[in-house]
């Protein structure tokens, strides 16, 4: 496994324009090397560095100002709660620095949803993105759905791909699409995020996209131990990550311990695609933290494919609820998001 690492970003302020560097996983340090020491640190003027949601004991590798400088740094998350908080902000004390704590909270919270989920309960935060007709379809009867939405949604939902790390989908919609899932917005292809397929007994064609990309963009199959050695070796020659996962009573992969398993390897936000089963599957799990709702201004009826299969709610205590936060035109489209009502 690996540590979990949220977004960073560093503010360095003076009594002159204040300057952001920088929303890399070392941004303090990105910071203080691109921050004219005259101007800002070394300085007859106070300085005020900005950390953004990272713990701060990494202070220690960084001189503070020792020529009349003022060294402050202002804390977004409360870290006193555990031992690597104490120990940073301890030793900021120790060396008088000032501490301002709870600055822009709220956001700062948010921001770090995905590093708090995986420290708090060992899995990413799940973002399901839907995109359907106004009736919550994805497609016609026949299987048409390219496309339901308009170009703006899609390049929104592209950008969604690029702030997570990982993408999920079931293996028939990586069958029937045979989709790319990465970002093809301008100058973030790099950003594109891990696939991974739930895939329990390995039927993704090693023709499939998912696994000819895999060498460039890393592909990951949540999938059962016992499967055919030989297809095993197939998909790792082919450079696809296998991820065993254990089945629960109804003999279907455990979602809840495919997260686990995600967490474990250092994935913090998860964006789901689909397929309908998937959607369903977290549900019951209650397994979704966030739903963003791209809806067009279309209807196709019944007999269209739905965005979420069944999963056994019978009367209306059993439906999963979800508390509406924003809505805003996205083209033509709307875009709706949900967290979960817990």
């Amino acid at each position: 496994s690996r540590p979990a690492r949220p977004t960073v970003q560093a503010l360095v302020m003076a009594s002159g324009p204040a300057r952001q560097i920088g929303t890399v996983d070392h941004g303090f340090a990105v910071a203080m090397q691109h921050s004219s020491p005259t101007e800002y640190l070394h300085g007859s003027q106070p300085a005020t560095v900005l950390r953004r949601l990272r713990g701060l004991w990494q202070l220690r590798r960084h001189r503070c100002p020792q020529d009349g400088g003022r060294l402050a740094v202002l804390v977004n998350l409360h870290y006193r709660e555990s031992r690597r908080g104490q120990l940073g902000l301890a030793m900021l004390e120790a060396a008088g620095i000032e501490i301002v704590e709870g600055v822009c909270a709220g956001g700062a919270e948010d921001a770090a949803a995905g590093f708090l989920m995986r420290i708090q309960s060992g899995r990413p935060l799940v973002t399901v993105k839907l995109a359907t007709t106004l009736d919550g379809r994805i497609a016609t009867a026949s299987g048409d759905s390219q496309w339901i939405t308009g170009e703006v949604s899609r390049a929104q939902g592209h950008g969604m791909r690029a702030r997570n790390d990982a993408i999920l989908v079931g293996v028939r919609t990586a069958i029937t699409d045979d989709p790319s899932l990465t970002c093809r917005l301008p100058g973030l292809g790099g950003a594109s995020p891990i696939r991974v397929v739930v895939d329990g007994r390995l039927e993704l064609p090693l023709t499939n996209a998912l696994v000819a990309t895999a060498a460039e963009t890393p592909t990951w199959l949540l999938t059962r131990a016992d499967n055919d050695p030989a297809r095993r070796r197939a998909y790792a020659d082919a450079g696809v990550r296998l991820i065993d996962i254990p089945v629960n009573d109804e003999g279907n992969l455990d979602l809840a311990a495919g997260l686990q398993a995600l967490g474990e390897l250092g994935i913090t936000r998860l964006i789901v695609e689909g397929g309908g089963r998937i959607i369903a599957g977290l549900l019951r799990a209650d397994l979704i933290d966030r739903l963003v709702w791209f809806r067009a201004p279309k209807l196709i009826g019944g007999d269209g494919i739905p965005a979420v299969a069944g999963f056994g709610v019978r009367d209306l205590d059993g439906a999963a609820n979800f508390v509406k936060v924003s809505a805003r035109p996205a083209g033509d489209d709307i875009v709706e998001t949900y967290v979960c009502d817990r």
